[in-house]
């Protein structure tokens, strides 16, 4: 996964509506109406690294969607399990790991270069409850699953054909290990919990006019 940390504006565009439009696979559907006026806003206006980072979580989040319905009726004793189940799992933990970005982008954080922007982080948090106390309260309650699908994401990077037992149906889930529709079922369910806190944040935070601050986070978090 992408571990920069720095975000430039080389070669960004801003992103199309239109790509949201793409045919399904039969029977799929990915609701995104939870986030829907946000996506139609970033796309109306110049390319930002909010923007950026948003619609890179919910494209995640999309084709996560995609692969796990495609995983859930491929044989587990062929290699388009591991194709299918992998993506579906990478693409969840991609999505977890860009939302962190856009969270810290939309609230202007201006993080140290030692405090990583992922949901997981005890200071990430921290740092946001001070902001947005529902917020902050809701990464808390899921800290144990983001901290988890980061893991899970990087397993299967390293071993995309070893993440699961030979022939076996079963993947990791939130705990433990699952049945590939049980699993993904619950990831996606935790991800789209996690997708829509942030969406209702980032709306708050809009709607109040932004937070502006001169001082670093250091300081005013002690105030």
């Amino acid at each position: 996964m992408d571990q920069s940390f720095s975000l430039t504006s080389e070669g960004r565009e801003p992103p199309m509506l239109s790509a949201l439009e793409r045919a399904l696979p039969n029977g799929v559907v990915v609701d995104l109406a939870f986030v829907g006026a946000l996506l139609t806003e970033y796309s109306s206006n110049a390319a930002t690294g909010e923007a950026d980072r948003a619609w890179s979580s919910i494209g995640h989040y999309r084709l996560a969607v995609i692969a796990a319905s495609r995983a859930e009726k491929t044989n587990p004793a062929t290699s388009e399990f591991d194709l299918f189940a992998g993506a579906a799992l990478r693409h969840v933990a991609e999505s977890v790991f860009e939302a962190g970005w856009w969270l810290a982008e939309a609230f202007d954080l201006r993080l140290p270069q030692r405090v990583r922007p992922e949901l997981g982080n005890r200071e990430l948090v921290g740092r946001v409850m001070f902001l947005d106390p529902a917020l902050g309260a809701a990464l808390q309650k899921q800290r144990v699953w983001l901290t988890d699908i980061a893991g899970i994401g990087r397993r299967v990077m390293r071993a995309p054909v070893n993440f699961r037992a030979d022939g076996s149906r079963l993947i990791p889930a939130p705990l433990g290990t699952a049945d590939v529709a049980e699993a993904l079922a619950a990831h996606l369910e935790e991800l789209r919990a996690c997708l829509a806190v942030i969406s209702q944040a980032v709306e708050r935070n809009r709607a109040a006019g932004g937070r502006i601050r001169e001082t670093p986070d250091e300081a005013w978090l002690n105030d």
